[in-house]
């Protein structure tokens, strides 16, 4: 077990080494609504947490272990979700012209930490202003929702 403990440890080291300056999801939400509030000509309309997703299956325990006690103590690792790193993905509604539109977007890109990407949908409803919705994500070892 101790065999275990110790790779364990080395995966999350690993995967913090990996995140680099990557936003944890405790930061992301007010990070985003700071720097939105900052920006002058955009109207937040919504945040929304999306659920966590797991980015590896769960795995199966292999039963050619003769020791039930290390069976038993394998399952319980498993099932707790250590080693898993978990995608926390936020989308953001806002209104506002093109020019802030990307101003903003442009500011997000430039800052020291950072989150990926996923989508950005600008619509155009009545000139100069337009819906934005943008798909972000981080990750993190931790399964917890995004803070508020």
């Amino acid at each position: 077990m101790a065999v275990i403990a110790r790779q364990q440890q080395e995966l999350l080291s690993e995967i913090s080494a990996l995140a680099g300056d990557l936003v944890t999801p405790n930061q992301m939400t007010s990070l985003l609504t700071n720097v939105l509030a900052r920006q002058s000509g955009l109207e937040v309309i919504s945040f929304k947490n999306e659920p966590v997703k797991p980015l590896r299956a769960a795995t199966t325990i292999s039963t050619d272990v003769e020791d039930d006690d290390e069976n038993e103590q394998l399952a319980s690792l498993d099932s707790s979700g250590s080693g898993q790193v978990y995608e926390h993905g936020l989308t953001i509604e806002f209104e506002g012209d093109f020019f802030n539109t990307l101003r903003y977007l442009r500011f997000l890109e430039g800052m020291t930490q950072s989150f990926f990407w996923d989508s950005v949908n600008f619509n155009q409803s009545e000139w100069p202003t337009a819906k934005v919705t943008l798909q972000i994500h981080t990750l993190s070892a931790d399964e917890g929702f995004i803070g508020a």
